[in-house]
């Protein structure tokens, strides 16, 4: 029997087993070749309460493996996003400060040379005018900054092309042959291969590229292939 007896759970709330009970304790009482405080295992009663336990605790464990453990992966998966959301807003509004921080010193750099120019007697600066030179070179200081930033993206988007063409160039030669000569034992793929083999001595020969002496034997396998 694979389901729950329903005279245990008549009421899904209230676990009605005292009946059973007393009936096995009846029926040990009753049974003259047994002494009371021995097992039960031999009453009929007994085995089909066991079987009726093993059955309630092994669908306990089930839904406290799969359900409840899919629900707790759930909520840390759900609070673990929340948390995610929280630090980029955090990081957007603190992007949004700093470039409404920038387009102010900027507004305030242009206000403060306007100043210095229309200044009637520039050898005596007032406040306003040492308050402007201020904000202009806070200003200069920022654009300073963002120009840094901008040339450094433009060096490390060169770096990183650089290093695509180099994979390119370092992979070829061992295409070119599994092209020409597939280990599985496939058909030979000439037109693959030339594409292969002209797409790294193209690179090979570009001015950022040709420059670089540790290719050189690469350079000889390349050139050997090709004739």
């Amino acid at each position: 029997q694979k389901v729950v007896d329903p005279d245990f759970f008549h009421d899904p709330e209230h676990y009605q087993a005292l009946n059973r009970v007393i009936e096995i304790i009846g029926a040990n009482i009753n049974d003259s070749s047994h002494s009371i405080g021995t097992n039960h295992e031999h009453i009929p009663k007994y085995q089909q309460m066991k079987r009726q336990q093993n059955l309630v605790e092994e669908a306990i464990e089930h839904m406290a493996i799969k359900h409840c453990a899919d629900l707790n992966s759930s909520v840390a998966a759900v609070g673990r996003m929340s948390r995610q959301f929280d630090e980029a807003k955090l990081r957007v509004r603190n992007l949004r400060r700093q470039v409404r921080d920038v387009k102010d010193s900027l507004r305030l750099g242009e206000l403060g040379m306007g100043d210095l120019e229309t200044s009637a007697n520039p050898n005596e600066p007032s406040s306003s005018t040492t308050a402007a030179a201020a904000a202009a070179a806070q200003a200069g200081a920022s654009a300073r900054s963002l120009r840094e930033l901008w040339l450094k993206k433009l060096e490390c988007e060169a770096v990183l092309s650089l290093l695509r063409k180099l994979e390119i160039i370092r992979r070829a030669p061992g295409g070119f042959d599994s092209l020409i000569r597939p280990v599985d034992g496939g058909p030979c793929r000439i037109g693959a291969a030339v594409v292969v083999l002209s797409e790294a001595l193209s690179i090979m020969f570009s001015d950022d590229v040709a420059q670089v002496q540790a290719f050189d034997r690469i350079m000889e396998q390349l050139m050997t292939r090709k004739q």
